[in-house]
Order: structure tokens, then C-alpha cells, then sequence
């Protein structure tokens, strides 16, 4: 398993992260389903991950798991889903912390009424990945 805790995104906002050593094979593994899902060939991952975090921040992340590739899901919708409809704000800082973008997709949550909404990489590189998965459905 592999938690990329070590970026400097995260040496920013992740204060209670540790990160893991990764072996060769499994950075191999993940190198060639980000491949496969940037050419489109690779709609779900399937890469075991154990990101560290709080109990809250592990359910969140589980939920950003579960979305479909191509779809979209807001803030109030992963509150629901993990039983907690009005912790919207933990939320949304649970996914502002999520350790392994694309793979935990949290590119797929937007605000309630669709607007795209923060992203690590930047609002181009959301529109970008969300484009790029209605391109390949």
C-alpha cells in the first residue's frame, strides 16, 4: 500500500499524516493505472489503500471511493452518505486533506449547485480530469 503524505501539498495541510514507504512493485502498479486512466482505459483503480487520518477523514475518503467514474457527487451528498448531513464543512476539509488524488477521486465533488469548487491541483486540473472521464464514458 502506498500514502503519498510525503508531497508538499500535504507537508502543508496534513499535520497528523505519517507517511509510508512504498515497495517498487506497487509504485509500478500505480504509475501504470495512471497511465491506463489518463488514456482512458482505466475507469476504477482498485490499488489498496490505507491513507492515515482520523476515523472521520477514513469514512469521507471511503465515500470518495465509491463515486462513479464520470459522475459527480456535492459536499451535502458524501455528508449524507457517511451518516453526518450536516457535517458539510468537515467534509469538505476531510477531502481538502484527501492524501492520494485521483485514485480517492475527490475531483468528482462540487459544490450543491454544480459549481466546481477547491481542488489540490488547481479548478483547471479538476475541470481537466472531469472532462477528460465524460470524454471516456
Amino acid at each position: 500500500m502506498c500514502d503519498y503524505t510525503h508531497s508538499p501539498h500535504f507537508s502543508a495541510h496534513c499535520h497528523d499524516c505519517a507517511p509510508l514507504e512504498c515497495d517498487k512493485s506497487m509504485t509500478d502498479t500505480v504509475v501504470a493505472r495512471l497511465l491506463e486512466y489518463f488514456t482512458g482505459t482505466r475507469t476504477a483503480f482498485n490499488i489498496p489503500v490505507a491513507p492515515a487520518g482520523t476515523p472521520f477523514r477514513q469514512k469521507v475518503w471511503a465515500a470518495l471511493a465509491e463515486i462513479p467514474y464520470g459522475s459527480t457527487v456535492s459536499y451535502t451528498d458524501i455528508a449524507a452518505a457517511i451518516g453526518q448531513p450536516r457535517a458539510v464543512r468537515a467534509v469538505a476539509q476531510a477531502i481538502a486533506s484527501n492524501p492520494i488524488n485521483i485514485i480517492l477521486p475527490c475531483h468528482r465533488v462540487v459544490g450543491k449547485n454544480g459549481q466546481l469548487t477547491g481542488y489540490a491541483g488547481g479548478i483547471a486540473a479538476k475541470k481537466l480530469l472531469l472532462r477528460l472521464e465524460k470524454e471516456h464514458l
